[in-house]
């Protein structure tokens, strides 16, 4: 099951629900809930996935909207799976992957405040795309942060797509930073900025370590400056 909890200002646990999807999907052996952001009347939307196979490729995107008290009001369902959701205008997108024809495809999916799809984007013919992160901007647009890689689960280069309010595309770039990249996930920084959380694998791609790398970047996507941490190894970092 997916499980909720609800915390009072104190920290104290006002109540625990669990969601499942088995009654609208046949056959799901796994779930899990990742991300949660507010609409404005206060229903909290959810992203998570589902498992229709018990299999590596078998993940599916599961959205929930549930109202302040913990009662389901929508479940809605999506090809591919989940990394990411948040606000955009007046709804909501969810980005993650998705197996293409010639490999992973990074998905972007628009929905209305109703959970209601609006449109879907899939992009990532040479090589494989993963989109894993999404970070709302104060324009009511976003940012989505991924990476390319040659190999179907590999590292690569770090890539940009900005979305203006209404979901068109505003500009997309990839980063010109040292070593191959996996990018694990973003949060907007008080300055404006974005902060973007990823290991590095060196030149190669084939270490072991996945040093754990902070870059940070301004608001049209330049890098601003670019940290390693030795030592701190990050296997996930969903904000």
């Amino acid at each position: 099951d997916g499980t909720v909890a609800r915390l009072d200002q104190q920290g104290n646990v006002a109540w625990v629900k669990h969601y499942n999807s088995a009654s609208s999907v046949q056959s799901v052996s796994e779930h899990y809930l990742r991300q949660a952001v507010q609409l404005d009347d206060g229903t909290v939307a959810l992203s998570g996935g589902y498992n229709v196979s018990n299999v590596s490729n078998g993940w599916q995107t599961w959205l929930l909207l549930i109202s302040p008290d913990g009662l389901l009001k929508k479940q809605a369902y999506f090809g591919g799976q989940t990394a990411g959701i948040a606000r955009l205008g007046a709804g909501l997108v969810l980005v993650g992957e998705v197996d293409g024809a010639e490999g992973k495809q990074d998905m972007v999916i628009v929905v209305d405040a109703s959970g209601a799809k609006l449109g879907e984007a899939f992009n990532g013919t040479n090589g494989h795309s993963f989109a894993r992160a999404v970070v709302s901007l104060p324009d009511g647009g976003v940012l989505i942060a991924g990476h390319k890689s040659a190999q179907k689960d590999g590292p690569g280069q770090y890539w940009l797509r900005r979305l203006d309010a209404t979901g068109a595309a505003a500009w997309g770039k990839t980063l010109a930073l040292t070593g191959l990249r996996e990018m694990l996930t973003a949060q907007r920084s008080s300055d404006g900025g974005v902060l973007l959380l990823g290991k590095w694998f060196g030149t190669g791609g084939s270490g072991d370590t996945g040093n754990t790398y902070l870059t940070k970047v301004a608001a049209d996507g330049s890098a601003l400056w670019d940290k390693n941490y030795l030592g701190l190894a990050v296997n996930s970092g969903w904000g």
